[in-house]
């Protein structure tokens, strides 16, 4: 890592005439308000915050006379939010009032706002509401730092001036430690990566950035080098979407020392190839510029919007807008009528909200990354056609996009249940179809529907237990929450149920799937696709819907009727990242993840929290590795008699460290995995992948059973036994299969087996440990064939 730092710096000449085109300032927005800022702070709803240092309102009653420094927050659109600006916090029951200059702001890992003031206190504010959450006071470094947020929530805070720590916190504000005790000189900003083991702090006075590097979060960091020389830096941020390290480099006041930095510019920084690949430049705004000192970047979700501001005496605008492109736009208006879902009580006007959101949110069409309340419909003229206008780039005419509304009702997402909604971007401007809500054009009655859950695979297996788990049905009538708990049936324990009242109309299609609760919060899915449901008008006759299926809808036919071990292989030798498109420094680790247990899914994100959930491969002809060091690594995993055939997974590289590009979650785009097919009588086979070649790939090595060739009850081995002894037995056709065990007066004393079996040849354990010594007696009962034995336990 030091010598891939280091050698940055030879690189960035090559860069020294950036272009500046790509982005274009569309001025002061969204007020004109002149201030100097010094915080600023995205959220995922597309809000700015934005704080000033010396800019007051409203004095306050002295003596002395004190005046409020609030925080301003913005809609995407530039009106102000309902609870800006903020002049009081309420924490606990005790009001606090802003009137201490900002020393800076960020968003944390969930979206709040991290602000902390020139009082040494921060703050957490809830970005949905504009409400204090959580207070720290005195135990900061003098003059803080703007705090910084990793993926799992914990808190990084620096020191304006040097000699002071860096300290990190959890997302409660509880003290963890120390990541570096001392820092030389001073700066006004920082950073971390997402999985907190990389921390850059930029120091003015040396016009670099340090890096400090950490193993893990149980190891303690070391410098390992620097960035931005020569830059003088006083803000910094990530790119939402490209994962690139954006740094201001210098004012007027304290120009740059090397090139290919210039006053008042913000530079983008890939970390993984070490070049400069984007920057704009804010002209300054009097002949007399020294004062305008770049102290504040931020990007909307999308990245396609910078929000930038200065500190100092001139006339700079509070906040300057820049934009992706600043080419010509087609604006796309998109209409859904909601008039039958308020009849169903679904949509409250005016207190519930109406998105839409797709892949045309980000610039690289990912479609997997539809989030955020950027796009939210109004209905001006109150006829329940709600609409909104997003401008796309005209460089994109041609594209296909796709789309979905969203009812955001007491902070839940309710999808639409439908197919995604595609449309083709077209000019100069486009209006798409009005369109009703989940396609529901009239409006139906409350009845009860019943979700039913056959468990009994699952159950069987081992994979769910029934003292432990929690049984869920999620979808778009719930907005895919947890919430929504299912119960076992008491007379018919395997199904797991729940009923509930909906208000639904003939025609309307549900989409959903049952997941359960594991362990500390940990979900099983079923697999894609999604599951649906379409009501009836027979179900809205008869008050009530039954739904009815088995987990991933399986039968005998559609798992596996023994434990199979498959071998996953994948060659990386030529693995690229898909989240910087650059090929890998080094492969250190590999990891597999997936849908169908042993494999699990991490949470959203891949957080480095996850790691128990992942399984890693290895390269070193160990753990049935074939060839060490051949760039093809290896795990042999054991999938449980009644898994589905059809198994997703997905790999991944470097797990945890510096060189994962930014993203566990890095073998391909999100919703693109791999696939293999096993077959019912399997038991042994190996799939061979090359990384990133994604869909399904046939299976290599197959081993099949023994095939039984009569019903046969076999004798008991050893004979006689203590405590345990082993029983054999073959079936010829799929059926219900009870093997008992009954002492000498013909009382039953246990049952081995009460379940359903394929054609084969089985064995099983009878503990005979808390029996008396005796002869026993023991029967197999089949549909085709019944047959008894005799065994001595002899104690």
């Amino acid at each position: 890592m030091m010598k891939r730092i280091l050698s940055l710096f030879a690189l960035l000449v090559l860069f020294a005439s950036i272009s500046q085109a790509q982005w274009t300032n569309q001025g002061p927005w969204p007020d004109g308000k002149i201030s100097d800022l010094h915080g600023i702070a995205v959220d995922p709803d597309g809000k700015v915050w934005a704080a000033p240092y010396t800019f007051t309102v409203d004095s306050l009653v002295g003596p002395p006379t004190r005046y409020l420094k609030p925080i301003f927050v913005y809609n995407p659109d530039g009106t102000e939010a309902s609870f800006s600006p903020i002049k009081f916090l309420t924490i606990g029951g005790v009001v606090d009032t802003l009137r201490y200059s900002c020393r800076g702001m960020n968003a944390d890992a969930e979206g709040n706002i991290l602000f902390v003031d020139g009082f040494w206190s921060m703050y957490k504010i809830n970005y949905k509401t504009g409400e204090g959450m959580l207070k720290l006071a005195g135990d900061l470094p003098w003059s803080p730092t703007a705090p910084v947020s990793d993926a799992a929530g914990n808190i990084y805070v620096g020191a304006v001036l040097g000699g002071n720590p860096v300290q990190i916190y959890d997302k409660d504000f509880n003290f963890i430690q120390n990541a570096v005790d001392v820092i030389p000189d001073y700066g006004r900003t920082l950073a971390v990566s997402s999985d907190g083991n990389t921390l850059y702090i930029p120091r003015f006075g040396k016009k670099l950035t340090y890096v400090y590097q950490r193993a893990d979060e149980f190891s303690a960091y070391d410098s390992v080098g620097v960035i931005f020389d020569g830059g003088m830096t006083e803000s910094m941020t990530w790119h939402p979407i490209t994962k690139n390290l954006w740094a201001s480099c210098g004012s007027y006041f304290d120009k740059p020392t090397k090139p290919p930095y210039t006053p008042n510019s913000w530079y983008g920084l890939n970390l993984t190839s070490g070049v400069l690949t984007d920057s704009f430049y804010l002209a300054p705004s009097t002949a007399t510029p020294e004062n305008e000192r770049p102290r504040g970047i931020a990007f909307s979700p999308d990245g396609m919007t910078a929000y930038v501001g200065t500190f100092g005496g001139s006339g700079m605008p509070f906040i300057s807008k820049f934009t992706k492109g600043g080419g010509a736009a087609i604006p796309v208006t998109f209409q859904v009528d909601l008039s039958v879902q308020e009849a169903l009580g679904n949509f409250t006007p005016g207190t519930d909200q109406v998105v839409v959101r797709g892949s045309f949110q980000i610039d690289a069409g990912d479609a997997a990354d539809w989030a955020g309340t950027m796009f939210t419909c109004t209905d001006p003229n109150a006829d329940k056609i709600y609409t909104v206008t997003a401008n796309l780039p005209d460089a994109k005419a041609g594209t296909a996009y796709a789309f979905k509304f969203v009812i955001i009702k007491g902070g839940t997402d309710n999808w639409e249940g439908i197919s995604d909604r595609p449309f083709t971007l077209t000019g100069p401007t486009q209006t798409l179809d009005v369109v009703f809500f989940n396609n529901v054009d009239k409006v139906g009655k409350e009845i009860d529907v019943t979700f039913s859950a056959n468990m009994e695979y699952e159950i069987v297996s081992g994979r769910f237990n029934t003292a432990t788990d929690t049984m869920t049905v999620r979808g778009s009538f719930n907005g895919w929450s947890g919430t929504d708990l299912m119960s076992p049936n008491p007379t018919s324990p395997n199904f797991y149920e729940i009923t509930k009242k909906y208000t639904v109309a003939a025609g309307e299609t549900w989409n959903y799937k049952y997941a359960w609760i594991y362990g500390a919060g940990g979900v099983n899915w079923e697999g894609d696709p999604n599951k649906t449901y379409t009501f009836t008008q027979d179900d809205l006759n008869a008050g009530s819907a039954f739904i009815e299926r088995t987990y991933n809808d399986n039968t005998p036919e559609t798992i596996t009727n023994f434990p199979v071990t498959v071998k996953f292989q994948v060659d990386v030798t030529n693995a690229v990242s898909s989240v910087t498109g650059n090929a890998f420094t080094s492969v250190d680790n590999v990891f597999i993840a997936g849908a169908v247990p042993p494999l699990k899914w991490p949470g959203g994100g891949w957080p480095d929290a996850d790691l128990a959930l992942v399984h890693f491969l290895y390269d070193d002809a160990t753990h049935g590795d074939k060839v060490a060091g051949d760039k093809i690594w290896t795990v042999d995993l054991v999938f449980p008699q009644y898994s589905p055939l059809r198994i997703q997974y997905k790999y991944g590289a470097n797990w945890g460290l510096p060189s994962n590009t930014g993203a566990n979650d890095n073998e391909s785009s999100v919703g693109t995995d791999h696939f293999i097919n096993l077959t019912p009588q399997l038991t042994t086979a190996e799939v061979l992948n090359i990384w990133s070649t994604m869909g399904d790939t046939p299976l290599g090595v197959e081993k099949l059973p023994e095939l039984p060739v009569k019903y046969e009850l076999a004798q008991n081995y050893p004979n006689p036994f203590n405590p345990n002894t082993t029983i054999k037995f073959s079936v010829l056709e799929s059926g219900m299969v009870t093997l008992k065990v009954y002492n000498s007066l013909g009382q039953e004393v246990a049952t081995l087996l009460n379940e359903v079996k394929s054609a084969g040849v089985y064995e099983t354990n009878f503990d005979a440990s808390k029996l008396t010594s005796g002869t026993y007696i023991y029967k197999i009962t089949t549909p085709q064939f019944s047959s008894t034995r005799k065994m001595m336990l002899v104690k």
